[in-house]
């Protein structure tokens, strides 16, 4: 998202009817052939101890020779080795594979080679600035989900490209004086504005006309969250996903129908900082 797609964010337009702060992203022919690069890969192992390094190129070598699989690769770090298969364009690429790598079994054992396989991005930087980072955040039990980039091929939102366009997004509604943050997950990054204490969001239940169960409403006590989520423009009171208004189906009260609604923007606990000696398990 460049500078001058930014200042399109807040634009009032129509939708089904509804009034709402639209954002109008045009992506740019360049920018549709970044999908093209292979950003993925399957992590099928990680192995840790003094003998990583040797236990990881003995799995690569018997992989290959039992499973006949090419693209095998190995990372060697300071603690751990890595161990890799192939390279993808998206992580629905990869899905295949993945099941493949999921069942996969030594012969004469009972049990799957790498019961614990997942796609990430191929080994390198993460796109990002420390500070913005959500998982930095030293304080705080609950943040606001205003926008959502997730993986898409024909937005050029695919891989590091995508954590690119959501870390413009937060550092936009930093400039206009927001809180904001960014959280990085395979296939998806979020932004959030504010940390917030734990009794900021509590949870009242009331007896449901169903035996044993409750109803249960989410009540927002911090007027300064609720005053983040009344904001206009820049548009943080209603969901973003990908420069896109997101919609939810919910029933009519008064039609009975299911109709569409804009989905609002809404409190999500802060995720804690990963203890994984993977450090690509949350991209």
């Amino acid at each position: 998202m460049t500078s001058k797609v930014l200042k399109t964010i807040g634009r009032t337009v129509l939708v089904s009817g509804v009034w709402a702060a639209g954002l109008l992203v045009l992506i740019s022919a360049a920018g549709c052939n970044l999908p093209g690069r292979k950003q993925y890969t399957i992590l099928l192992h990680t192995f840790t101890g003094p003998d990583h390094v040797r236990q990881s190129k003995l799995y690569r070598d018997k992989t290959k020779e039992m499973a006949g699989w090419s693209g095998l690769d190995v990372v060697h770090k300071d603690r751990n080795s890595e161990l890799y298969w192939g390279e993808y364009r998206s992580i629905d690429d990869a899905a295949p594979n993945l099941k493949t790598a999921r069942t996969w079994r030594v012969p004469n054992v009972n049990r799957p080679a790498f019961p614990f396989p997942k796609v990430v991005l191929r080994p390198g930087k993460e796109v990002g600035i420390p500070k913005y980072n959500l998982l930095n955040v030293s304080e705080g039990h609950w943040t606001v989900l205003v926008a959502i980039y997730v993986d898409d091929a024909s937005q050029g939102f695919v891989g590091r490209e995508r954590q690119k366009h959501a870390l413009e997004y937060c550092d936009f509604l930093r400039k206009q004086g927001f809180e904001a943050y960014y959280h990085h997950v395979t296939g998806r990054s979020q932004i959030t504005v504010g940390a917030f204490p734990e009794n900021a969001v509590v949870v009242e239940t009331k007896p449901s006309l169903k035996p044993d169960m409750v109803i249960a409403k989410q009540v927002i006590r911090s007027e300064k969250m609720r005053k983040i989520m009344a904001t206009r423009e820049p548009p943080l009171c209603f969901l973003v996903v990908n420069d896109h208004t997101e919609y939810t189906k919910r029933r009519s009260v008064k039609t009975g129908k299911m109709v569409k609604v804009i989905t609002n923007s809404h409190p999500i606990p802060i995720p804690k900082r990963r203890t994984s000696s993977n450090p690509y398990d949350k991209r």
